[in-house]
């Protein structure tokens, strides 16, 4: 996904395939359920299935399923971080981007598409690093730059010119640092622009001069949780928070106004106070009583009269979580499990440096231009200590665009953060979506570049970080072109893995809750196995990098579509999906995404409620989605064993167990519009544990203002009958575990 701004994926809908016609029912191969199916009461007669495990594993000690971070936003419930402010060191942007050869011409090249180009001059005193081709690996200044008109894009002069740059090679190119610019802040008024005077001790290297012109104030404000009335608060100010700032006037004795309020109610802080000429920490601590209507929060400092200097600053609860992140996103992790963190926040474009960067000397990157593309990003330490803290392993999206250097100190970090915190393997995927042309402005749209690029970054990562650091190399392929998973399988040598998104769901015709709940089960996993054989054939395995719901297509109307996507059925649809990938052979699985209320969609730009798995991050805000994953999680360990299953309503069941002989945990995904009773070939002989997600309910939680939800997982007692057996509703998810030494057991690794 587009983790700005989570656009609709570019030709992502991949064709319904056949079931897959197989005499032993291995469960989750060939479920279909036809569109038209209607929902059937729980109370209606139950059909017989019987569940047993099959002897041999599909994979031996399987990591539990792992979840998108996501980017943080300050407008939505991506809020991830402690201090809520984007670019808190107010640092000046970082540009990069990716040239495509389309001509060479003496010291010029020319790129191959116009809508990345910059005006005039824009990349001037910038360098440059060419990725692939006969020339990959020379470097040098950009002397001169020019926007330019088809039939290329913008046009570099080079310094020196590689010598076999050709037409196809690609190149990447940063502009020298502009430090006129303050990145991610709004100028409400006045004149304020950067000063490269800092605080003492800061990591930084610069700070915002507000100096007021012709009687005019001037205004620096930030301004938070912005979506309003149909999400309702999705960064509550509560308890302990507090504000803190540098400052320091050009003379002494200036007035420097601040407030910190939510619209429409009184602020939470409105002090006025005098600075001197030496640099001071100001520290306001306050608690948040976030009473009264829903509005935007806005933080905003004025000067009337003299010029003061502002620098690093922060705003949020007083106690940060492991590694700077907000509290309420750490317990929401902790109660999700996942195996991996996946950290993909739209980093294309940005320097190994700055991944590095402490928060207040990081800045904000972008790989396309404008304003709104400009990401402020957590780094790599910061997300490494939230991994330890949540028990994860880190998938790390690298940046397509880091030269040989920055590889090998990428290398040297992970090396370090591995003995450090103690990961067991760091997964690191060459971008994210190559193939999308979404991200052309720094993804390697052709496979072989991909793969080329891929490899060179790959061994120069391996080499640095040195034998004892686990690294899985992963590189990615468009989810519905299995032919595509070869290709760059068959291109990349370094690479272990092909890393695919098998969203699910993409488009919505249905005009009824019954039609669109079966709807959510109607996709087949026959192009993930084909994409499986065809990628293992060159010597590759496979991930998964994303998967949820990805209901942006289709005539369905927006409260059908948002019913569809978090209704109470969706747990096991989603559900349904992870085992199927499991059951393939898939080890590795992360869930997009973390938090988001909801996104834009079609030509209309309507709104439906994805990507997040918790509509915030307040406690108890998980979706039915989030719900399935945290139930999962907490029994998935140990060896997975497909299942067999006898009876009619086997070809709507999608099962599995986890564990060992001794400590078997079975997980079933109903895509069944009737009632089951399920006979598992679990001993009696043991107390056994069953926990569900009733999928009939047709509830969903999706309650603006954090009301109670409607839609949790039940404790249900099983029946022992030949085994322990029970009913399972329609559309459900069901987890059955025995219990050790007649107590209760809770999977905890």
């Amino acid at each position: 996904m587009n983790a700005a701004s989570a656009r609709p994926r570019v030709a992502l809908a991949p064709a319904r395939a056949a079931a897959l016609a197989l005499a032993l029912p291995l469960l989750s191969i060939g479920s279909t359920v036809e569109a038209t199916a209607a929902m059937t009461p729980a109370s209606a007669t139950a059909r017989n299935v019987r569940i047993e495990a099959l002897r041999d594993p599909v994979l031996r000690d399987i990591p539990r399923i792992g979840l998108n971070l996501g980017a943080r936003t300050s407008w939505g419930a991506e809020q991830l971080t402690a201090n809520v402010l984007k670019n808190p060191g107010l640092e000046a942007p970082l540009d990069r981007t990716l040239v495509v050869v389309h001509a060479v011409e003496g010291r010029w090249l020319r790129d191959d598409t116009t809508w990345l180009a910059r005006s005039d001059g824009f990349w001037d005193g910038g360098r440059f690093d060419v990725r692939t081709g006969a020339a990959a690996g020379a470097t040098g200044r950009i002397l001169a730059s020019r926007r330019e008109s088809p039939p290329g894009g913008g046009a570099f002069e080079l310094d020196p010119m590689p010598a076999g740059l050709r037409p196809g090679d690609a190149v990447a190119v940063a502009a020298a640092e502009d430090r006129a610019v303050l990145g991610s802040w709004w100028i409400d008024q006045g004149n304020v622009v950067a000063d490269r005077d800092t605080r003492p001790g800061s990591p930084g290297r610069q700070s915002a001069r507000l100096a007021p012109i012709g009687g005019v104030a001037a205004r620096l404000s930030h301004h938070l949780d912005t979506i309003g009335a149909r999400a309702g608060k999705l960064l509550p100010v509560q308890g302990a928070w507090r504000l803190s700032f540098w400052a320091r006037g050009a003379r002494g004795g200036e007035r420097l106004d601040l407030r910190v309020l939510r619209h429409g109610r009184a602020a939470f802080v409105a002090r006025s106070v005098t600075v001197t000429a030496a640099w001071q920490r100001f520290e306001f601590p306050f608690e948040g009583h976030d009473d009264g209507p829903v509005g935007p929060l806005q933080l905003s400092f004025e000067v009337s009269a003299g010029d003061v200097l502002l620098d690093d600053v922060y705003l949020g609860e007083a106690q940060p979580g492991p590694g700077g992140f907000r509290r309420d996103a750490v317990a929401v992790l902790r109660t999700l499990h996942p195996g991996y963190l996946r950290d993909w926040q739209g980093q294309l474009g940005d320097s190994m440096a700055n991944r590095l960067a402490e928060p207040y000397a990081r800045r904000p990157s972008r790989y396309r231009p404008g304003d709104a593309e400009l990401f402020s990003l957590y780094g790599l330490p910061e997300f490494f200590e939230l991994c330890e803290a949540v028990g994860a392993q880190p998938w790390i999206v690298a940046p397509t665009l880091l030269g040989d250097d920055e590889w090998r100190a990428f290398g040297a970090a992970l090396k370090d953060s591995a003995r450090r915190h103690g990961f067991r393997e760091i997964i690191v995927e060459f971008g994210n979506e190559n193939w999308n042309p979404i991200f052309r402005a720094a993804g390697f749209l052709a496979p072989d570049a991909h793969a080329q690029a891929a490899d060179r970054a790959f061994g120069l990562l391996h080499d640095a970080a040195g034998p004892g650091v686990r690294i899985v190399p992963m590189v990615n392929a468009q989810f519905a072109t299995p032919s595509g998973w070869a290709r760059i399988a068959r291109g990349s040598a370094l690479a272990q893995k092909v890393a695919v998104a098998p969203y699910f769901l993409h488009s919505l015709n249905a005009a009824s809750k019954s039609e669109a709940v079966a709807a959510a089960f109607a996709e087949s996993d026959a192009v993930l196995r084909e994409g499986i054989r065809q990628a293992g054939a060159q010597g590759k395995g496979v991930a998964v990098y994303e998967v949820n719901f990805h209901t942006t297509g289709g005539s369905a109307p927006p409260a059908l579509r948002d019913f569809t996507v978090t209704g109470a059925h969706s747990a096991a649809a989603l559900a349904r999906r992870l085992l199927q990938s499991a059951l393939a052979g898939v080890r590795e699985q992360a869930v997009y995404t973390l938090a988001g209320f909801d996104s834009q969609y079609g030509p209309q730009r309507s709104l439906v409620r994805l990507w997040g798995v918790a509509r915030d991050l307040a406690p108890g805000t998980l979706r039915p989605t989030g719900l399935a994953l945290a139930l999962m999680n907490d029994v998935i360990d140990g060896d997975l064993r497909a299942a067999r299953c006898t009876g009619p309503g086997c070809d709507r069941v999608t099962a599995a167990f986890f564990g060992d002989a001794a400590d078997p945990r079975l997980v079933v995904a109903s895509a069944s519009p009737g009632a089951l009773t399920v006979r598992s070939a679990l001993p009696c002989a043991r107390p056994a544990r069953l926990r569900l997600i009733d999928g009939s309910s047709g509830l969903d939680n999706e309650r603006a203002g954090g009301a109670a939800p409607a839609v949790a997982i039940l404790d249900v007692q099983p029946r022992c009958d030949g085994g322990w057996s029970f009913d399972l509703p329609p559309y459900s998810l069901a987890v059955l575990e025995l219990e050790a030494t007649g107590q209760q057991q809770t999977h905890t690794r």
